[in-house]
């Protein structure tokens, strides 16, 4: 139950130098982003609370087939998101209300038409993970859950932030509230949190489609809406694919190797870093437009310093606010255990686990940074390759790592992975720069010449 990144609509630049720009950068900054940054936190604390409460009071065997699951489904969302949210999220900015009405119309239909295939492959993977039983609430869940988040991007691609936070509380905080209550009666199972899932996305997804105005389309404007948008997220899609590797199937590997407990335990790591996710997915929100901003009249040495001025500035800020955090994490790992999880005897003696986990994290914010300096200065392909070689890395070195070490192998392995996805990034930054101040050579000459001449004669 995590909210995938948010996309950016499409903006207008203004040719200007670097330095005229880069000051602009702090402008990203607007008021908006703030109450963006409040729907972020009641997305990501809503996710928190679940997956905590549920940590708690299920047996670690059966959160850990909740977490395959929620892993499959964020997998399969991301592919919903590349094929129709992004394109919507893309379009809406050039909008007028009526066309935003029809288009939303549009895109849940096409969401409820791509479950059915999204929905067979959720239902496979609960056989091949022994949880046929659950795979159909799973179903349920995650086809609700997509059409809310279809209308939610909607309207944050409005840039309507307030009116998208009160139907992400009643979605995200709704859901752990139902959650609390069944933890409170001791009803809560792997089942029932689908169905609460379900339940709270569709009431948010009735508010969000009023607030938006929800008005369906004939069935040739989505067959053509589809086509269009095939042909727009496709390549986002295919990107996409690799957390395939670089998720599901490390998870897999870790329960078919070495029980659904393992992977319990690590989900239940992953809460303790959980409260990094909506300040990553902010930083991006600020990176991209701003580097776009300082980019704008192209990507000269001048202009690629300062993109990379920006970019780290965001970053050291980011960083700045969770290292504190981390410097807990390191020194009183036993600690944060113990006081998270009440001292549950099967989260304990994971001190060097969660340490490993913390390097983790901050390898994602590194790498989130640089990639989305890269998207600024419109490189995505070169993020995608960078996706690729993470996603080649798992297979090599982290997969292999799980099967043969458990828990530890798949945070040594993933640490790995990541590490490979930094280089690579900072490798095809360079070569940006290091093409960027090979063409500024070759253009210096020719516009000298001319001035030489005139010297000489």
């Amino acid at each position: 139950m995590s909210a995938g990144p948010i996309e950016f609509p499409g903006f207008r630049t203004v040719a200007r130098s670097a330095q005229s720009a880069e000051p602009r950068a702090a402008e990203i900054g607007h008021p908006r982003l703030r109450v963006a940054l409040i729907d972020q936190g009641v997305v990501s604390c809503g996710n928190f609370v679940t997956n905590v409460l549920l940590a708690r009071w299920l047996a670690v065997d059966q959160y850990g087939v909740f977490a395959l699951f929620l892993d499959a489904i964020l997998f399969l969302n991301s592919l919903q998101a590349a094929l129709l949210i992004y394109p919507l999220t893309v379009r809406c900015a050039s909008m007028d209300e009526n066309q935003v009405r029809r288009c939303s119309g549009a895109c849940v239909l096409l969401t409820l038409l791509l479950a059915i295939p999204l929905g067979t492959a959720l239902a496979v993977y609960g056989f091949f993970i022994g949880a046929a039983s659950v795979a159909i609430w799973a179903v349920l869940g995650q086809t609700f859950w997509q059409c809310q988040e279809t209308l939610r991007r909607t309207l944050l691609a409005r840039r309507s932030y307030s009116r998208a936070l009160v139907g992400d509380s009643i979605s995200y905080l709704g859901q752990a509230v139902i959650l609390g209550l069944l933890v409170f009666g001791h009803k809560a199972d792997v089942p029932r949190a689908f169905i609460a899932m379900a339940a709270t996305s569709v009431a948010a997804a009735v508010v969000q489609g009023v607030q938006i105005g929800v008005q369906p389309a004939g069935p040739k404007a989505v067959l053509r809406m589809g086509q269009s948008f095939w042909l727009l997220g496709r390549w986002v899609m295919t990107a996409n694919l690799t957390y395939l590797i670089t998720s599901v199937c490390c998870s897999y590997a870790l329960a078919r190797s070495h029980g659904n407990a393992a992977v319990g335990r690590y989900a239940a790591l992953s809460n303790l870093l959980r409260i990094a996710n909506p300040l990553v997915i902010t930083l991006s929100t600020l990176i991209v437009p701003a580097v776009a901003l300082v980019s704008a009249s192209g990507t000269s040495p001048p202009t690629l310093s300062a993109a990379w001025r920006v970019a780290r500035h965001y970053g050291l800020r980011g960083a700045a606010l969770l290292v504190p955090y981390w410097a807990l994490l390191m020194l009183f790992p036993g600690h944060a255990i113990t006081l998270l999880y009440c001292g549950r005897s099967e989260y304990l003696g994971m001190e060097t686990d969660l340490r490993i986990f913390v390097c983790i994290s901050a390898m994602v914010l590194i790498n989130a940074v640089m990639a989305s300096m890269l998207n600024g200065l419109r490189r995505s392909r070169r993020s995608m390759a960078a996706q690729l070689v993470g996603a080649a890395a798992c297979v090599v070195v982290t997969i292999p790592l799980t099967i043969y070490f458990g828990l530890e192998g798949l945070l040594a392995g993933t640490l790995v992975s990541n590490a490979a996805i930094a280089g690579a990034l900072a490798i095809l930054f360079l070569d940006v720069a290091h093409r960027a101040h090979a063409e500024s050579a070759v253009k210096e000459p020719r516009q000298i010449l001319p001035a030489a001449k005139v010297a000489l004669v």
